[in-house]
This record gives C-alpha cells, structure tokens and sequence, in this order.
C-alpha cells in the first residue's frame, strides 16, 4: 500500500475523477499549477520501497493497466 499514496488531495470535486478533466489549480494568490501531460500510470509503484528494487514482472503496474 505505501506505492499508492496521493501526491496531492482534493475536495469538492462535483463528480468522480472530475479532476481529469482541470488543466489548472490555484493554491492562494500566488501558485499555479498547470497540467503538461497525463500519466496514466506510475512506474514507481512497481519498486519496492523497502529495497529500491524493480519487480521483474512489473506488478502491480501491469494488472492495473488492464
């Protein structure tokens, strides 16, 4: 489960996975973040965090691309 941890949370969102669809977030007055590209998936969560080691089958990141 630490391979799964939010980067960033958000609220009041009207409908599921709205977000997909921001290209900006205001924080303030001042921080704007700005969408380059999507990733679909991370790799990271394919690496142990206990060991930094890859998995050679690259799971979970495989089955969840399904």
């Amino acid at each position: 489960i630490y391979n799964f941890r939010p980067n960033i949370i958000v609220s009041g969102v009207d409908k599921p996975y709205g977000e997909d669809y921001w290209r900006e977030i205001q924080i303030g007055d001042q921080v704007k973040l700005r969408w380059f590209r999507s990733c679909l998936r991370c790799l990271l969560t394919t690496i142990n965090q206990e060991t930094g080691i890859r998995d050679p089958n690259q799971e979970p990141w495989k089955t969840l691309q399904t």
